[in-house]
């Protein structure tokens, strides 16, 4: 997958406690190198006091995205400030709004959330990477979320000139979830998920009658050019419900082809 032509700075930050987190940091740095990211790497340590705020200021200015590579080591020097300064003082402070990543990306490497997340990271999603199939599993949506930008609106005449056009299937994939765009409102979690393409109107209301069959909780579903959100106020199994995303998508795909063929033969007749 192609990262935006533009190379968006990223930093790893992770804590030292055996080799493998070294070995791992490096081989992530080395495989988003190849993905055409410009990546550093930052390993929890003392910052002077006195150069903290301009610490602070040089990471915010300087990089898209700051990937923690959690562990419990990172949690216990996060949490327990037992050095006189911290990445975690620094990370804690960047633009991170109440229930709302802005940069942070959590990546779990050893241990589960509760061992290796610092509490101040106010998220309930993060990658798990602390497998090899783990890491597969996820991989994307490390990269999705990398290369993610927003939709910009485009001018009037061009939305008339898309309301006119024609109608063409296109097959819409997943490409994977914007961890960074995750939200939190009245208990409501909206989670965000890239496409391959914007897909049609006809499209996005087949989806959600697939999304919602056979729900015994049902999702609020939005399309907003290329991201689906879906928002929903229940715990869930967040692999449960991409399969059935994917499957809905997947339902979507072939709806929307027999409708496009049958309109086609009407209009031929």
């Amino acid at each position: 997958m192609k990262a935006l032509s533009k190379q968006r700075q990223i930093l790893i930050s992770y804590a030292i406690d055996s080799t493998e987190i070294v070995d791992f940091a490096e081989k992530l740095e080395k495989i988003l190198n190849y993905e055409n990211f410009k990546v550093s790497r930052e390993i929890l340590k003392n910052v002077p006091a006195t150069i903290l705020l301009e610490t602070q200021r040089r990471i915010v200015e300087s990089f898209d995205f700051i990937i923690m590579l959690l562990n419990p080591s990172y949690k216990y020097l996060s949490e327990q400030k037992i050095i006189e300064t911290y990445s975690g003082d620094i990370f804690s402070r960047i633009s991170v709004k109440k229930g709302q990543l802005s940069k942070i990306i959590p990546v779990i490497v050893s241990g589960n959330r509760s061992l290796s997340m610092p509490d101040w990271i106010s998220t309930r999603f993060y990658l798990d990477f602390s497998s090899e199939a783990m890491f597969e599993q996820n991989y994307e949506d490390l990269i999705c979320t990398l290369n993610y930008k927003k939709y910009v609106e485009p001018l009037m005449q061009d939305f008339e000139k898309e309301f006119y056009a024609t109608e063409v299937f296109q097959e819409i994939h997943l490409k994977g979830l914007i961890l960074t765009e995750i939200s939190y409102f009245n208990e409501m979690i909206t989670l965000p998920f890239a496409l391959n393409s914007k897909p049609s109107k006809n499209w996005g209301i087949f989806l959600s009658r697939y999304i919602n069959n056979g729900n015994s909780e049902r999702v609020l579903l939005s399309i907003f050019h290329d991201t689906i959100q879906i928002s929903t106020d229940n715990l869930f199994d967040y692999y449960q419900l991409r399969a059935k995303l994917l499957a809905a998508i997947e339902g979507a795909n072939e709806a929307h082809k027999i409708f496009i063929s049958n309109f086609n033969e009407l209009l031929d007749n």
